[in-house]
Formats: structure tokens, C-alpha cells, sequence
């Protein structure tokens, strides 16, 4: 699980638990109802009120939100026993420990995100709980199942979203200049945040997008086949295009900006890499589409440290076609050698009815050396 995704999951519980005012009300409901009437001034929301608004809450956090109210000892307010106390008044009152941990968790959480925050979460509003601010953080996931990416994947991706960075500020007469790695985030995937132009990031998302729905359309197609398609649709490619006739960019600058938008969507495709707009977007998973190449990802064998049995290496190895050709050869010369043995005369009568031409022994053994 991602820290950002950790950090956004606090935040939304601890706002759940102020909006439905759960603090005040646990203190009633722990206190003798003869003091019920003073503990209802502290609040403004009824029990039902409060309820309504804490299962909209619920509904809305993240998977690590949920985790953490299982986690903290929160898993109560999902149950029936705290609110069937707090919308009867006969039913009684709650233990005082189900107070505490309420208490706990709107006391300590904030002291909690404080150790969990960097320098980054300024540029990414990850500690406000909010949007990045002016799009001046583009985002990017490495997805990863049951696989680790190698080196190769990511250097794909940092070389991915630089060159598409440079080739969009040129294209659109933008400055290029600036482009950081201000987070590194790693869980169930691997989470780098860019910090750069709002408006050349603003491009890049757009060429992104615009893959990403070519990606939907083509999802049939393998990805060899896949990129070339990607390469001849994308919007950004007959922008291009469009400079280039109107003689606002030369011929070889076109080509070389052709080029570069080319490599970077090849390389951002490859590394496997998606940004959360996708699931935004489209309706199809992106997990499964923007799948990584084969190539870029550690295998679970190259994982492994247990020793396999012995000649396993040896099995998998396929002999190579010269290989193959001589153990024929070898093979032949030996069955004919028996054969030899076995019917002598045979063998003699052949040789005389072919004085002058070379045996098989001989032909194999030319062609051997």
C-alpha cells in the first residue's frame, strides 16, 4: 500500500468522524442518561444524522481507509450494537474503552500524518488531502503483480516522460527546463511524482490520454503491433505535421520532434506505466491494458533462491540447429557402420556396383570438416 494512499486514508476518516460528530456523541452515550440532556448540547447532529453521515463517509474511503478503521478498532461504527445504543435511549450505554479509541484515533492521527509527511506533499496536497495545486505534479504507477520491475523498467520511464517533457515544450514553445523527481513511493506498486510546468505538463497528460484511448481501441491488437498504430493516430503527430506545412517548423526539426513523441510514448508503453486520469477516462482497467513488457520485469524463477533439482538448467536448453544436424549425421554413419556388420556382402556388392563414386562415410565426413 502506497504512503500517499496511507496519509489520504487518515484524512478521510478522521473528516468522517468530525462531520458526523462520532467524539461528542461516543462521550454521551458513555455518560449516565440522567447527564444525557448536557452531553446533547455539544453536539448538532441527532444519532440518525450522525449515522447517515458516517456511511456516507465509509462509502467513500479508499481501501486504506477502510484498513484502518478495521486496524484502530473502529469496526464498531459498521456494527449494530453501537448505533441500536445510540437511537434507543432504554438500550443502556456503550463501554468506556469504545470512547477511548474514538478519542485515540481524532487525538493521535494528527500527530500520525505529521511523521508521515515530506517535503513533496506541498507540491502533491497529499497532506491537505486534496488535488495536486496547478497541475505543476504530473503523477505516474508502475504497476506490478507478484513481479518486481528491474532497472530497465524504470529507466524506461524516467526516459519516457523527459523526452515526451522536452518534445511538448518545444512543440508548443514552452520552457523545458525544470523537470524533477520529487517523490519515490513504493507499495503494491511503485508510485514517482514529476514536478515541472503546469502547461507542458498540462500537453504531456493530453498526449497520455490520447494513447491511452488508442490503447482501448486497439486493445486486441499485441503491443508490437499496438505501437505502430499509436504511432500513426496520435493528434500530437499531425500537430506536427501541421507546423510543418505551415513553415513554422523546419523539416528536420518536425522529424526530430516526430521521433522524439514517438520514443517517449514507445518507452512510457513499455515500462507498463499509467497515470490516474486513465481510470477516469475510460471504463476498461488500465492494469490490464497498460500491462508492462515481458522483458522489464524479474521473473519469479530469477526471484527464487531455492536450488532446483539436479539438470534442471540442462533440461530447459534446446540444442541449436548445427547441433542437431551433426548427432544426425552421427547417428546415420553409425547405423550403416551395423549394418555393415551384419550383411557384409551386401555391403560389398553395393561398393562394386559404385567404383567411382564416394560413400556416404565419405560425403558426411566432408561435410563434417
Amino acid at each position: 500500500m502506497l504512503r500517499k494512499d496511507i496519509v489520504s486514508g487518515f484524512h478521510s476518516v478522521l473528516r468522517g468522524l468530525e462531520d458526523a460528530q462520532i467524539l461528542p456523541l461516543a462521550e454521551s452515550l458513555t455518560a449516565e442518561r440522567g447527564r444525557e440532556d448536557k452531553k446533547k448540547q455539544d453536539r448538532e447532529l441527532s444519532p440518525i444524522e450522525a449515522l447517515r453521515k458516517w456511511s456516507r463517509a465509509y462509502d467513500s474511503f479508499n481501501e486504506a481507509g477502510r484498513a484502518l478503521v478495521e486496524t484502530l478498532g473502529l469496526h464498531f461504527l459498521n456494527g449494530d450494537d453501537f448505533w441500536r445504543i445510540a437511537l434507543d435511549p432504554s438500550a443502556g450505554g456503550i463501554a468506556p474503552r469504545v470512547y477511548l479509541e474514538v478519542s485515540f484515533f481524532v487525538g493521535k492521527v494528527p500527530d500520525v500524518i505529521e511523521l508521515l509527511k515530506q517535503e513533496a506533499d506541498a507540491y502533491t496536497g497529499v497532506t491537505a488531502g486534496a488535488e495536486p495545486p496547478a497541475g505543476q505534479v504530473l503523477s505516474v504507477l508502475l504497476l506490478e503483480d507478484k513481479v518486481h520491475s528491474s532497472p530497465a523498467r524504470i529507466e524506461a520511464l524516467m526516459g519516457g516522460v523527459q523526452t515526451l517533457y522536452e518534445s511538448c515544450a518545444e512543440i508548443y514553445q514552452l520552457s523545458g527546463s525544470g523537470l524533477s523527481v520529487i517523490s519515490c513511493d513504493a507499495g503494491s506498486d511503485k508510485s514517482f511524482d514529476f514536478l515541472g510546468a503546469a502547461k507542458v505538463f498540462e500537453q504531456v497528460r493530453k498526449v497520455i490520454l490520447d494513447l491511452w484511448d488508442r490503447v482501448v481501441f486497439y486493445r486486441e491488437k499485441k503491443l508490437a503491433a499496438r505501437l505502430e498504430l499509436l504511432a500513426q493516430g496520435l493528434p500530437i503527430i499531425e500537430h506536427i505535421s501541421d507546423l510543418e506545412k505551415q513553415e513554422k517548423l523546419g523539416h528536420e526539426q518536425a522529424e526530430k520532434l516526430r521521433r522524439g513523441v514517438l520514443r517517449g510514448v514507445q518507452k512510457f508503453m513499455e515500462a507498463g506505466a499509467v497515470i490516474p486520469e486513465m481510470e477516469k477516462t475510460s471504463v476498461f482497467p488500465p492494469r490490464q491494458l497498460m500491462a508492462p513488457e515481458p522483458k522489464l520485469l524479474v521473473e519469479d524463477t530469477q526471484l527464487s533462491t531455492k536450488p532446483g533439482p539436479a539438470g534442471a538448467a540442462e533440461d530447459k536448453e534446446t540444442p541449436k540447429p548445427e547441433e542437431d544436424a551433426k548427432l544426425r549425421q552421427y547417428v546415420e554413419r553409425v547405423a550403416r557402420e551395423v549394418l555393415k556388420k551384419e550383411h557384409p556382402r551386401e555391403s560389398g556388392d553395393k561398393d562394386q556396383a559404385r567404383p567411382h563414386t564416394q560413400s556416404d562415410e565419405d560425403q558426411n565426413a566432408q561435410q563434417e570438416n
